[in-house]
């Protein structure tokens, strides 16, 4: 069987009949699942045969990895987050944060989440390929900021950097039960996930603990 297309392959590099193959097969993926999803209706569809398909990806597993991959590439490219700006932690952190957590926690990327953690026992790579995609952008950023201001995450930067995005949209939270985060959830959570990222839990404590009205 041939392998599936790179993921990094640009979308503009792709024939026609494959972006249309591509598409077709994310929308039939994400709204049946990987076992109901019917090859033969993709690519009826698609208007691609059975060769065209298998020529491409191999099989249905191949056609599904493709499809999450480049819609992971997709909402990757779409992140953009800029550079954090030097200062206090506790003030520059928090926004940086929020953002990435109101993108992570799209409704396009939420549904991508959910179609992988379906099956992941079956794909555990791909469901791994796909959370480490989509959180780089950020990541990237995080770590260049934590690679110039904390020694405590100096030597395993990019490491820190995706613990702290996780901390930031509440763990799988929303992406086991498809609820996105609202802005106040944002909020809490970029604060919760600074303050750890900054001195450990008991930091975190020691903040919430100083934001209790006094009795």
């Amino acid at each position: 069987a041939q392998q599936a297309p790179s993921a990094t392959q640009a979308e503009s590099d792709r024939p026609d009949h494959i972006r249309t193959l591509l598409s077709t097969a994310e929308r039939h993926f994400l709204a049946r699942g990987y076992q109901k999803a019917s090859l033969d209706e993709i690519g009826e569809e698609a208007r691609v045969g059975r060769g065209t398909l298998y020529r491409h990806f191999g099989a249905k597993a191949g056609l599904f990895d493709a499809t999450l991959r480049a819609m992971a590439q997709r909402i990757a490219q779409a992140a953009a987050p800029q550079e954090i700006p030097e200062g206090d932690a506790r003030i520059v952190l928090p926004p940086f944060l929020e953002r990435a957590a109101d993108h992570l926690t799209s409704p396009e990327s939420i549904a991508l989440h959910r179609a992988a953690i379906e099956e992941s026992r079956r794909a555990p790579e791909l469901a791994l390929a796909i959370y480490e995609m989509v959180r780089q952008p950020w990541a990237d950023a995080l770590a260049v900021w934590l690679q110039r201001n904390s020694q405590l995450c100096a030597d395993d930067a990019q490491w820190c950097a995706l613990q702290t995005l996780t901390l930031a949209t509440l763990g799988n939270r929303p992406f086991a039960s498809g609820q996105i985060m609202d802005a106040s959830s944002r909020q809490e959570a970029a604060r919760r996930a600074a303050a750890i990222l900054r001195g450990g839990f008991l930091d975190a404590l020691t903040d919430e603990a100083a934001q209790r009205p006094a009795t």
